[in-house]
């Protein structure tokens, strides 16, 4: 047990520095390798506790850990550092341990010492470690079977990479701070802060495209940060295409299985969404023009706007002839639209609904 403990005291130490600390408590600056090594010691625990669940002993491992944690947590020497959605380092348990890596981003993630640096740091050690991980895998496979796992991953590190520029780029920022202040306004005013673009709509779609984004901002904006963290946590899976493709489907009809649930909306929200809706009737291609993670995060499931969405899709599945395709794939099947449509339009949807279970 005593061996056990100085594993935890060991990776509590390497967690303050990956949050951006020194032992002494002044800012530091975090670099890949540091965080990489909090990530691979949370792994270590992860693996360890699967290990005790596959053979029957994490309870009885667990009820004799706790409270030796309990003990060591309460000394005056151990960091008291609060982490997102949990009681902080002091509240480390068997439970926590069992999904270390999620402790360390968060714990990144809400650092006071967090800044550009820091966040780079993150974003570099997490791919390294999603890399290692199918490198790992491909040994235990065949050649083929790797190469199509590396083929996946780097299309899910753009994807992702491609969402994380829009979300944190200082104009979509600017955007959504307009949006929310435009938003507060009663609807029947802030309808007439958009009758200048509405006119522009006429001569482009530019109007139309700007007023969407301005929609769309202003449903995700209480939802922000954990759409941020969200995308830092969200692990490397592979899902094909028509599976991703009918579960989209599933979701519509009300059929999914997965836990998700319709995202409960203010009246601020409904008006949004019901103006948006009715706005883009005439011209649902204008969907196309706009970054799909935010058509993706903004959109609810089973609403008016949802079922517009998918049907942009399906038509780019079934009926798009080749000079109206957004994607440059063969468009033979399903599961050749993965340029586009796989990484942008479907994926992405999915992702939102796994971050608002």
């Amino acid at each position: 047990m005593e061996e056990v403990l100085g594993l935890v005291r060991g990776f509590v130490d390497v967690l303050v520095l990956a949050g951006g600390r020194t032992s002494s408590g002044a800012a530091a600056t975090s670099s890949s390798d540091e965080v990489n090594k909090a990530l691979r010691w949370a792994l270590f625990f992860e693996e360890v506790f699967k290990d005790l669940r596959e053979s029957g002993h994490y309870e009885d491992s667990a009820g004799e850990l706790d409270p030796a944690l309990v003990e060591l947590t309460s000394s005056p020497e151990f960091p008291k550092v609060p982490v997102q959605n949990c009681t902080g380092l002091a509240g480390m348990r068997s439970k926590t341990l069992s999904t270390a890596r999620v402790l360390v981003i968060r714990h990144f993630l809400k650092a006071r010492a967090m800044c550009v640096e820091n966040l780079g740091a993150l974003l570099e050690a997490v791919v390294e470690m999603d890399i290692d991980v199918i490198c790992a895998s491909g040994v235990r496979n065949a050649c083929q079977e790797t190469s199509r796992m590396v083929d996946e991953f780097l299309m899910w590190k753009q994807w992702r990479a491609k969402c994380l520029a829009y979300l944190l780029d200082d104009r979509t920022i600017r955007i959504m701070s307009g949006a929310s202040l435009i938003f507060k306004a009663p609807k029947e005013q802030w309808m007439k802060v958009f009758e200048p673009l509405k006119s522009f709509e006429e001569s482009s779609k530019n109007g139309l495209v700007e007023i969407m984004e301005l929609c769309f901002l202003g449903l995700i904006s209480r939802e922000w940060n954990p759409m941020i963290e969200g995308f830092m946590t969200h692990t490397f899976c592979l899902v094909p295409i028509s599976k991703q493709y009918a579960d989209l489907h599933q979701l519509l009809q009300g059929t999914s299985q997965d836990k998700c649930q319709d995202k409960l909306l203010d009246l601020q929200e409904e008006d949004i969404l019901e103006y948006a809706s009715q706005s883009l009737r005439s011209k649902p291609s204008i969907l196309w023009l706009l970054p799909p993670v935010l058509t993706a995060a903004a959109v609810p499931p089973r609403s008016t706007m949802f079922q517009i969405y998918l049907a942009q899709i399906d038509r780019q599945f079934h009926e798009a002839a080749p000079a109206d395709r957004k994607c440059c794939c063969r468009g033979d099947g399903i599961e050749q639209h993965h340029n586009y449509l796989g990484i942008e339009g479907v994926l992405a949807p999915l992702f939102r609904f796994q971050y608002d279970e």
